[in-house]
């Protein structure tokens, strides 16, 4: 008996009760997962920890958020950051624009005739 209740993770206590338990189709663990999971799909992987929380709870199934941590981190669920493109390039100025001397002729004849660099190695007053 010793060896059995080892073996299954039972105290001896509560083997008789675990015995006569009905086996469950699926765990808890497991249906939450699986609507972690829709949630997450529904929302293109944007909604984190709180969101899915929420949602979870405005369908009448209250669970704590390291449950819901603990199921995500075992379904591999991140929020995905999504950042908003930024215009960089300020076209609106009244600078004088260089020449284009180079005319996209990028193997020149000679050695030493033509030099390029990358604009970001070059100081200006603007920084």
């Amino acid at each position: 008996m010793k060896r059995i209740c080892l073996l299954f993770n039972v105290s001896r206590r509560g083997y008789p009760s675990w015995r006569n338990r009905t086996p469950a189709s699926e765990s808890s663990d497991d249906i939450l997962s699986q609507r972690l999971i829709q949630l997450h799909h529904d929302s293109r992987g944007a909604y984190g920890i709180r969101r899915l929380q929420s949602d979870v709870q405005n369908e009448q199934r209250f669970h704590g958020k390291s449950r819901i941590i603990r199921l995500m981190k075992q379904s591999g669920l991140k929020a995905a950051n999504h950042t908003r493109y930024r215009v960089t390039t300020n076209s609106r100025h009244d600078y004088p624009i260089a020449p284009n001397l180079l005319n996209r002729k990028f193997n020149p004849a000679e050695a030493d005739v033509t030099w390029a660099t990358n604009i970001r190695d070059i100081r200006t007053e603007e920084g």
